[in-house]
């Protein structure tokens, strides 16, 4: 995220967008920029929006296709897990409820975020989000991976 967050900032940097619908060698860029961009501690919406300013497509267009892709990859990861037997952190069935919830509420506080700053121009200042937010994460992974216990759940069938 750190990382993302600095990519995110060059975009300050990009002329303005073409009026132009992305061609398929620029869509397979930008899935192989997707698939990178999930790493583990990776952004793939921020990856395909900064490499989409890059090539000058239009940023309603570009973060329609990131949501896309992302959408797309969450699906497929969610049945793989659920087929290979999901494991979730011991925690009670309401708090899981409250974290989707939650999860789901601010998506759609970042998703309009992200589109108000792409139409005033200024996705460059997710940066100043996004750098902070991944050095946060870094640390709470530190402080709560010892104390943290995994619950096996079994494969259907």
């Amino acid at each position: 995220l750190v990382l993302t967050g600095l990519l995110l900032g060059t975009t300050h940097l990009v002329g303005p967008a073409r009026n132009r619908e992305p061609s398929v060698s620029l869509a397979v860029v930008l899935g192989l920029a997707h698939g990178a961009g999930a790493l583990p501690g990776g952004s793939d919406i921020g990856a395909v929006l900064v490499l989409s300013a890059w090539m000058g497509m239009k940023n309603d267009l570009a973060l329609d296709l990131a949501l896309l892709l992302s959408g797309a990859t969450l699906f497929v990861n969610f049945f793989s897990a659920l087929l290979e037997g999901m494991v979730l952190p011991d925690v009670s069935p309401m708090m899981l409820i409250m974290g989707f919830v939650t999860a789901f509420l601010g998506a759609t506080v970042a998703i309009g975020a992200t589109r108000l700053l792409l139409e005033k121009r200024a996705l460059s200042l997710t940066a100043f989000w996004v750098v902070p937010l991944g050095f946060a994460m870094l640390a709470y992974s530190r402080a709560f991976s010892e104390n943290l216990t995994l619950v096996m759940i079994p494969r259907p069938g």
